[in-house]
């Protein structure tokens, strides 16, 4: 877990559903939101990206300390 090997504890932004589209995105070596942009999968893919964007754009409207790097934007340093 990214607690116990980063020190870091994250917001969940959303879960990806079990979906067959995944498996044969895989096994075709095709990225599965382009492959199956419909696929549940794909859905919950785009949503989550979706949540992190206006996580970012929240944290960046207040630079109240600058960041460094991933893992410090993450943590909210």
């Amino acid at each position: 877990t990214c607690k116990k090997f980063l020190n870091l504890t994250l917001p969940l932004v959303g879960i990806v559903r079990s979906d067959d589209a995944a498996r044969d995105a895989v096994r075709a070596r095709r990225p599965l939101v382009l492959g199956t942009p419909r696929a549940r999968a794909s859905r919950d893919i785009r949503e989550m990206a979706l949540q992190l964007a206006r996580l970012a754009e929240a944290r960046s409207a207040n630079p109240a300390a600058p960041r460094r790097g991933l893992f410090g934007w993450l943590r909210g340093r």
